[in-house]
């Protein structure tokens, strides 16, 4: 793993929680490289399903970055700019809750370059750490459907990727509204070599190459619930 440094670390956790034995940050950062510019014990589910979010969002990219579409600007959104706003908020509280220090980063693959992920955190025990500020509906339905939510699905792809590029064998999504009375929802996920190495790769190396050519996939149509799905 490459890592682009994208900022510094502003706070150092509270106090009085419980530690979860992190492996030395020494250890985890013997085996990265810097350079200089930037650019779980849950239900299996065949890749094909997995990836329909994923292909999704690779077929608008190509149009996009070949210039044949124009990307949906979404930063002025109030959801997305709630959730930009709080973001270091949620990164505060999972750093105090597990007593770690979380760093933001840009990283890509030492095997395939070209893949590449932008962490909300790496703690100190080198694992990627995916953070998210879901609407109350959002968050009532990952308690009620928990890993068959829509924002779970959509984000466990998202962390598979940042456990390929990192080389960590496991890592955390955390969904915290911060919102009175509501808790944040972690989960931690274990990495999924099958799906990686079946599924995520060849079709993110596929599109890649499809890129290059000039010649994106055909989009597919996005689910009704996919696009804020973080966010309403």
């Amino acid at each position: 793993m490459r890592v682009h440094p994208v900022a510094t670390l502003r706070t150092e956790p509270s106090s009085g929680c419980e530690p979860v034995n992190p492996t030395s940050s020494s250890t985890s950062c013997g085996r990265l490289k810097a350079t200089k510019n930037c650019r779980e014990p849950h239900e299996r589910r065949p890749a094909d399903q997995r990836l329909h979010h994923l292909a999704d969002g690779h077929h608008q990219d190509g149009h996009h970055q070949l210039g044949l579409a124009v990307p949906e600007d979404i930063a002025a959104k109030p959801w997305v700019r709630r959730g930009v706003a709080l973001e270091d908020q949620v990164r505060q509280g999972f750093e105090a809750r597990h007593n770690t220090l979380l760093l933001p980063l840009c990283v890509e693959s030492t095997a395939h370059p070209v893949l590449r992920a932008s962490l909300d955190g790496l703690s100190e025990a080198g694992e990627p750490v995916e953070l998210k500020v879901p609407t109350e509906k959002t968050h009532r339905l990952l308690l009620a459907q928990g890993s068959d939510a829509t924002a779970y699905q959509l984000a466990w792809v998202q962390l598979q990727q940042q456990l390929y590029v990192t080389e960590a064998d496991c890592g955390w999504l955390v969904f915290d509204p911060c919102l009175p009375a509501l808790q944040p929802l972690e989960f931690r996920i274990q990495r999924d070599e099958r799906f990686l190495h079946q599924a995520l790769v060849p079709r993110c190396l596929a599109f890649w190459a499809q890129l290059r050519a000039g010649s994106p996939p055909v989009p597919d149509p996005a689910p009704a619930d996919a696009t804020y799905a973080f966010y309403c």
